[in-house]
């Protein structure tokens, strides 16, 4: 039988039914919810909203995990005791929904800030008498680096959204499957998911409500990143196996879905066909892509990509030409790394490892003194100004500088040092540490810290993850290059859109004599190897000097933290925590 979770105290206060649910079904998700968690901490969304998660049967530390972030999401639970797969835990989860409007939502996806917004603002903008709306998310593939995701894994995603963004709307519902959002009585009258598919039932939902005149867009700008794909051929052919498989059973249900596809007559069509006669299982589909797997790290790109192609087709035709099998989706689709299992299983329950993979998150002073960080610059017109502001104020800061923007900055770096500052490294870009291998997290940090060094003849001592977005993998990295990891507490709020005293008030609320405040001198854009979607409309030197006015009226003076820790200690977390407490 379910159990329902209660609802935070933060969320119950909104006192009005949420607008939008977002449905998140897991299995065993204790190791991808983490991303999804951060992710969903950054949106930035004024409209009442709840995150419904089905737990399909408990078998980790899932529970945990979401304990944790309760007191920061509006997180309701609906657990399962006995699993009932993907699509049955879906249909309990948006039965559950109270929103007007339900998002779909896997548990290995990484979102945009602007994604929970985006969506409300399709459904929330149409037209009075306007056809019901469905809005699709489409999901980039992360990979790390392998043959098989050079050769084929790649640039088969690249392809797939490519043709999704140029689909008509006739046939959009094809792709209604990881991230879409629906009015919840638009997606009833359809029927909902159904609970006896074990696979399509995202385009079995999807096709139905096409048919029911749902209008259907997917919108670029809400593309989402998804840390779950096939990371081997050996992975792929079995999927395109069991994918084939339910292909007829969907076909008989929905004769009219496929109208103009044909067999292939082309040589290439042929010679997987012939293939495909030796793939009887989905286990015969996995061996094929292991023998793939062994060819790719040795054959040239371009023929290991016709291999995986090869392979991924014959598997997928001799999946639909059995009928058989099915996948079982209680079993991670993406391998996680072992250090990473350790974070999320091993961490909470071992206080002698917490003690040794943390960062700093405060200061434990007796002195009245808080500490200023700014991350992102060095930004011309932005980070002067800042500094004529902290100088005005007698106050001094630690800048976490992106050594990308120090090189093309350097006279801008060196006004920081002279008026007094520490400078410490933020990362040669502003990309997610979680996207890299623990040892490509060590040689860019280690290459961010030298050239910072170099600019500034002086050693680097701290480092702030990008997004604080960190697991046991990028600690270790950090911790090889030499330096120690520093998250924070209170934050400016400085990268998104706030009415001005809101934002004043959220700062002020935490500050207290120790805490580190995350404030900006810059905005990481595609320079910086990400794209945030617009910069916030704010005077960040205003802002600032607002901020140290009231703090000074309080007694309380800004420090950088390497001065803050001259007669203090610094407080630590896991590595695996954020400063608020959360896993990410």
């Amino acid at each position: 039988m379910p159990s329902d979770g209660d609802v935070p105290a933060a969320a119950a206060a909104e006192g009005s039914a949420p607008l939008l649910s977002v449905v998140t079904a897991t299995r065993s998700g204790s190791v991808r919810l983490p991303r999804l968690i951060e992710s969903l901490l950054g949106q930035d969304i004024e409209s009442p909203w709840e995150w419904v998660v089905v737990l399909d049967g408990v078998t980790d530390q899932t529970v945990a995990v979401l304990d944790r972030a309760r007191d920061v999401l509006p997180i309701r639970t609906l657990r399962l005791e006995d699993s009932v797969g993907v699509s049955g835990a879906l249909r309990a989860g948006y039965a559950a929904a109270r929103g007007v409007f339900v998002l779909r939502c896997d548990d290995d996806l990484t979102l945009p800030r602007w994604l929970l917004s985006g969506h409300l603002a399709h459904h929330t903008g149409r037209p009075s008498g306007a056809a019901p709306l469905g809005v699709i998310s489409m999901t980039r593939d992360v990979f790390e680096s392998s043959p098989y995701a050079s050769a084929y894994g790649s640039r088969a995603n690249a392809r797939l959204l490519a043709a999704a963004y140029a689909r008509p709307a006739r046939d959009r519902w094809q792709h209604w499957a990881a991230c879409n959002s629906v009015a919840k009585d638009t997606y009833d009258a359809a029927g909902g998911f159904d609970a006896s598919l074990g696979y399509r039932e995202d385009s079995d939902l999807g096709y139905r409500l096409a048919a029911s005149g749902v209008e259907i867009v997917i919108d670029p700008r809400l593309e989402v990143e998804h840390r779950g794909p096939a990371t081997s051929a050996a992975d792929r052919t079995e999927r395109a196996f069991l994918s084939g498989s339910t292909l007829r059973d969907f076909e008989n249900r929905h004769p009219d879905a496929y109208p103009d596809r044909t067999t292939g007559t082309s040589a290439w069509s042929v010679m997987t066909g012939v293939a495909s006669q030796a793939l009887r299982s989905p286990r015969g589909a996995r061996n094929a892509g292991k023998v793939v797997d062994m060819l790719l790290a040795a054959v040239p790109e371009k023929v290991g990509r016709r291999l995986a192609a090869g392979a991924v087709e014959a598997a997928g035709a001799a999946g639909q030409r059995s009928a058989v099998g099915t996948w079982d989706r209680s079993r991670p689709s993406v391998r996680p790394h072992p250090l990473d299992r350790v974070a999320a299983r091993v961490l909470p329950a071992a206080p002698g490892l917490d003690r040794v993979a943390t960062s700093i998150v405060g200061v434990e002073t007796s002195r009245p003194e808080v500490v200023l960080t700014f991350d992102d610059g060095p930004t011309p017109g932005t980070t002067d100004r800042i500094l004529e502001v902290l100088r005005d104020h007698g106050a001094t800061a630690t800048f976490f500088v992106l050594s990308n923007r120090a090189a093309i900055n350097p006279g801008l770096l060196a006004e920081v040092v002279a008026g007094g500052h520490e400078v410490a490294v933020h990362g040669p870009d502003h990309r997610r540490l979680t996207l890299f291998t623990a040892r490509q997290v060590r040689d860019r940090t280690r290459a961010a810290r030298h050239t910072l060094e170099d600019l500034t003849e002086r050693p680097m001592r701290w480092f702030r993850p990008p997004y604080g977005a960190q697991g046991i993998r990028a600690w270790t990295g950090i911790h090889q290059a030499g330096l120690e990891s520093v998250l924070w507490g209170p934050t400016f709020n400085d990268w998104r859109d706030l009415d001005p005293e809101e934002r004043l008030r959220l700062a002020l609320d935490d500050t207290h004599p120790g805490a580190i405040v995350l404030a900006h001198d810059g905005f990481a854009g595609p320079c910086d190897g990400v794209d945030d979607g617009p910069e916030p409309v704010i005077d960040r030197a205003a802002f600032l000097n607002e901020f140290l006015t009231v703090t000074t009226a309080r007694g309380l003076t800004g420090v950088s933290l390497s001065q803050a820790l001259v007669a203090a200690s610094p407080v630590r977390a896991p590595c695996h925590r954020s400063a608020r407490g959360v896993t990410i």
